[in-house]
C-alpha cells in the first residue's frame, strides 16, 4: 500500500493498494491565523489520521521544483516539512520518498513539453491514468498528482523485512 501528497492550499492524497485506489482526498491548510501554529497543528493532525488509518509501506510527497515563484516555494516546502513530521513523529521509520514532478512523470513515461506536444501537463497526466486506470474520472489537479505518483512509484517500493 502506497501514500502519495500533493502539497498546497489544498494537499491532494491518494492511498492506492495493486492498482486500486482506496482512498483519495484534499487536505484543505486552514487559512484562519486564530491561535500561533494552530493551523499547522490541524493539518499534521490531518495527515497523521491518514497515515495511521493505513500505514503504507511508503509516502510519497512531491518535492518542490524551482521554476515557481519563491512565495510559492517556501509555502510548499512548509508544508512539505509539516507532513514529513506529522509521519515522522508517529513513526520515525516511516519511509518517504520526495520526487520532483519531473521524477515522478519520466517513471510513467509522461512526455516533457516539445514544441509538437504543448499539451498542458494535467492532461497529460490524465490521460495516462487513464490508461492505467480504466474509468478514472477524478478532475482535481492535486488529487490526480497523488494517484499519479502512486502509480509512478507502486511496484518500486521494497520493504526489508
Amino acid at each position: 500500500m502506497i501514500l502519495a501528497f500533493d502539497p498546497g492550499d489544498h494537499t491532494g492524497y491518494c492511498v492506492m493498494d495493486d492498482h486500486r485506489i482506496i482512498e483519495t482526498g484534499e487536505i484543505r491548510y486552514p487559512q484562519k491565523k486564530s491561535i500561533k501554529h494552530l493551523e499547522e497543528l490541524i493539518y499534521m493532525n490531518n495527515i497523521g489520521t491518514i497515515y495511521e488509518k493505513y500505514r503504507p509501506i511508503a509516502v510519497i510527497i512531491e518535492e518542490n521544483f524551482m521554476g515557481r515563484f519563491i512565495a510559492v516555494v517556501k509555502a510548499l516546502t512548509k508544508k512539505l516539512t509539516l507532513i514529513r513530521i506529522a509521519i515522522k513523529l508517529r513513526y520515525e521509520d516511516a519511509l518517504i520518498i520526495t520526487p520532483t514532478p519531473s521524477e515522478w512523470k519520466a517513471l510513467l513515461d509522461i512526455p516533457q513539453k516539445t514544441k509538437f506536444d504543448q499539451r498542458p501537463e494535467k492532461e497529460k497526466v490524465l490521460t495516462r491514468i487513464k490508461q492505467l486506470i480504466p474509468g478514472y474520472s477524478i478532475d482535481n489537479e492535486h488529487i490526480t498528482d497523488a494517484v499519479a505518483m502512486c502509480l509512478a512509484y507502486e511496484g518500486r517500493v521494497r520493504v526489508k523485512l
